[in-house]
């Protein structure tokens, strides 16, 4: 049913007007970026039941349209269909591209002649609207995740330095970047791509979230520790 990618994917060259969505340089990248985006729910109402990630363009034409509109500017088109709706694709400065025909298999629509459609037609349907604001807000939510990924701590079990004080290793991450800490002391004794500042604040978690970080170590079994398992407990920062 699919074809390779969607209508125009040669053309979709243009650049981002805005920086509002961080990534987001082409109507490629978009369309890359919104197969993780789009749902049942952005899908049409009238179209929900037949939805599946397998059709994951199925129902999103008019919102996406918009959306790439306000991203990459130009003009949205809309091929009239049975029933008497547009599907919905655009046009930058005569590169003209669908994100959404993926959606019709094999079926060759014509992209030349067909009536402008504007966002306040479209949005007089409440429905539509508020399909439209909520993948824009996803998409802005799955981009900054992307951009800023969520900070993970580890907690080691309870050991003990060569004087035979009790010591707790704290470790950080978020797949880029990492650090250590020890406790008690709040000290920082390696780091990997966090700025001064950055560690500095990370030393200030540590300092107002000991209690937790020594319960959370306590919890460990330290067998399995001993053996490899469960060496550590983790918490994602927010």
């Amino acid at each position: 049913m699919k074809t390779k990618s969607f209508y125009g994917r040669e053309q979709a060259t243009v650049p981002a007007i805005t920086n509002e969505y961080p990534g987001i340089d082409t109507p490629i990248t978009l369309y890359e970026t919104l197969k993780h985006v789009w749902c049942e729910y952005t899908c049409a109402p009238r179209l929900r039941k037949e939805w599946s990630r397998a059709n994951i363009t199925l129902g999103q034409c008019s919102i996406t349209a918009f959306l790439v509109q306000d991203i990459f500017g130009g003009k949205v088109y809309g091929v009239l269909r049975p029933g008497g709706n547009y599907h919905c694709y655009n046009d930058v400065n005569g590169h003209v591209f669908d994100l959404t025909s993926e959606q019709f298999g094999d079926e060759v629509l014509s992209y030349e002649g067909n009536p402008e459609q504007f966002r306040e037609v479209h949005f007089k349907k409440t429905e539509k609207k508020e399909r439209y604001e909520y993948l824009c807000k996803s998409l802005k939510e799955y981009v900054s995740t992307r951009e800023n990924p969520p900070m993970n701590m580890s907690v080691s079990p309870i050991t003990h330095d060569k004087n035979g004080k009790p010591q707790v290793f704290v470790q950080f991450s978020d797949g880029k970047r990492f650090a250590e800490g020890r406790l008690p002391g709040a000290t920082i004794v390696s780091g990997e791509g966090f700025s001064d500042e950055e560690l500095a604040a990370l030393k200030t978690y540590m300092k107002k979230e000991k209690a937790t970080i020594l319960s959370m170590a306590k919890k460990i079994n330290v067998m399995d520790a001993f053996l490899g398992k469960d060496a550590f407990t983790k918490k994602t920062i927010t």
